[in-house]
């Protein structure tokens, strides 16, 4: 649909180097990937699925949930944004941003609520302990006394 707007409205498509392919590839297959993780471990161990309606059973603080409280968003936001980015679309990537924030809010207001009211302090914890959707990265260097520090 985002190239048609971007006609529509004529917008020039964007000229995608081969070189930015590298970038489209190092966040859709990353982020396809994570998503994909994401769900399989809704269905296998949480015992449910993405879906409200059929929701996990169990609270998931394991696998990619151990990183981020929302890793299939994530995860599913990449890979369109790195779709929209190969189709050279401006209008691709302003749907792809406007969705994300819909999505986005309603995590937040809507069904962080629904996991408090189902899962309790134990996932009250898990909230405070796991960014919402960009995973922390740390770095550990121990003192071995050959570098700085």
């Amino acid at each position: 649909m985002g190239p048609k707007l971007d006609a529509y409205f004529g917008v020039l498509p964007i000229n995608v180097k081969p070189y930015c392919m590298i970038f489209i590839l190092l966040i859709s297959i990353p982020g396809f990937s994570l998503a994909l993780w994401s769900i399989i471990t809704q269905i296998i161990i949480g015992r449910g699925t993405p879906l409200p309606m059929m929701a996990t059973q169990k609270l998931l603080i394991i696998g990619p949930f151990k990183y981020s409280c929302n890793p299939m968003s994530l995860g599913t936001i990449s890979m369109y944004l790195g779709i929209s980015l190969y189709a050279g679309s401006f209008s691709s990537i302003g749907i792809v941003c406007f969705l994300s924030f819909i999505l986005l809010l309603y995590l937040k207001k809507i069904e962080e609520k629904e996991l408090a009211e189902r899962f309790g302090e134990e996932y009250l914890e898990y909230k405070k302990s796991t960014p919402f959707i960009i995973p922390k990265i740390e770095y550990s260097f121990k003192k071995t006394g050959n570098g700085p520090g």
